[in-house]
C-alpha cells in the first residue's frame, strides 16, 4: 500500500493559515489596516490564478457556474462567504492575538458538519467524527473561559 500524500495537504495548507497569522499579527493595525491587507491578499489572488492559467493549462469556465440558478448561486456563496470570514479573522488577530484567532478557528469543521447537513442533508458522521468534534468543543469552552479568565471577566 502506497502512502496518499494528497491526505496532508490540509495539514501544509495550516501551515501556510498559520504562517500568515503570525505576520498579520505583527503588521495589523501597526503597519497595515486591515482593507489594505485585504487589497494585498486579492492582488495575491489575482497572480495565483493568472500562475494556474499559464502553469497548469487551466482556464476560466464561466459557463459551468452559470449552467444553472442553484449552481450559480453556490458558486457565489462559495466565493463571498469566506471574504466574511477573512474580514472577521483579520479583526480578531488585530484585536486578540494570531494564537487565539487560530485556535478559536478550529471550530469551524463543526459548521461545516452542521451547515452540510442542515443544507444538504450530508450526513459524513460516525462516532469517531462525533468524539473528535466534542473534543473540538471542550477545547473552544477551555479556551474562551481561560481568555476571559485572564482578563478578569466572569
Amino acid at each position: 500500500m502506497i502512502f496518499n500524500i494528497l491526505v496532508l495537504m490540509p495539514f501544509f495548507a495550516s501551515a501556510f493559515y498559520g504562517l500568515s497569522y503570525v505576520f498579520m499579527e505583527r503588521t495589523l493595525g501597526v503597519h497595515l489596516n486591515p482593507t489594505t491587507f485585504l487589497f494585498f491578499n486579492t492582488l495575491a489572488e489575482v497572480i495565483a490564478i493568472m500562475l494556474l492559467i499559464h502553469v497548469q493549462g487551466e482556464h476560466l469556465d464561466i459557463r459551468s457556474a452559470t449552467s444553472s440558478w442553484p449552481i450559480f448561486l453556490m458558486v457565489i456563496a462559495a466565493a463571498t462567504l469566506p471574504i466574511g470570514g477573512w474580514v472577521l479573522t483579520i479583526y480578531s488577530i488585530r484585536h486578540l492575538s494570531a494564537l487565539y484567532t487560530a485556535l478559536a478557528e478550529t471550530s469551524y469543521p463543526l459548521f461545516t458538519l452542521a451547515f452540510g447537513f442542515l443544507i444538504f442533508g450530508i450526513r459524513q458522521f460516525n462516532m469517531t467524527t462525533f468524539l473528535g468534534g466534542a473534543l473540538i468543543l471542550v477545547g473552544a469552552g477551555i479556551m474562551v473561559y481561560g481568555k476571559n479568565q485572564a482578563e478578569g471577566h466572569e
